[in-house]
């Protein structure tokens, strides 16, 4: 027994950097659907929340009162420089690790996608999350999040019918010109045949 006792109190410190997986998967409509990754080892630096206790039962609620509350700060999204406010949905225990979904709602599909990470800014502990970046009209990003690189920028794609659509208004506009500069044109020519002598 007190041999354990030594070897987690050495191994508490050694707890300084932890690696997790997330992912932000922007849809047509602007909603972005997310999942975060941690180990359950993470847990007390994030929202001091120790699953290792007896009383386990009140560390899941400790957590769910921490994620509900913390979760839209630490983590924020903005598209086209406007806030989509984020929302914890639940979290899951599976294997060792936490896996917390929520979700961010935009007010449509933007042209830039700002993620801004800061889980674990208050903690010592230097925390590196693996997070894959998917939109609709483009293959996934992998990126890093972490304190030192917290912020990341996506230029969304476009759909190739959406440049289609856009040239079409362009030509359709240009045609109406035309069309107005032609009659504008006639009907000058026509008021000068009037006025000439006959």
């Amino acid at each position: 027994m007190l041999a354990l006792a030594v070897a987690l109190a050495l191994a508490a410190p050694a707890h300084s950097r932890s690696e997790g997986k997330s992912s932000f998967a922007l849809r047509s409509d602007g909603r972005v659907a997310i999942t975060i990754t941690l180990g359950t080892v993470d847990l007390p630096e994030l929202c001091n929340a120790d699953f290792s206790v007896a009383e386990r039962a009140r560390e899941e609620e400790k957590l769910t009162r921490c994620l509900e509350q913390g979760l839209p700060h630490w983590l924020r999204l903005s598209a086209d420089e406007r806030g989509c406010p984020v929302a914890f949905s639940r979290w899951r225990e599976r294997e060792r690790t936490v896996v917390i979904e929520a979700q961010a709602l935009c007010a449509e599909l933007p042209r830039t996608l700002v993620i801004d990470w800061g889980l674990f800014t208050g903690s010592a502990l230097d925390h590196v999350s693996v997070a894959v970046i998917e939109q609709p009209h483009a293959e996934p990003r992998l990126v890093m999040l972490s304190r030192r690189s917290s912020r990341f920028v996506l230029e969304v794609a476009r759909p190739w019918w959406h440049w289609g659509v856009v040239g079409g208004a362009l030509l359709a506009v240009a045609a109406g010109v035309a069309a107005w500069a032609w009659r504008r044109r006639a009907a000058t020519r026509a008021a000068t045949a009037d006025r000439a002598p006959g």
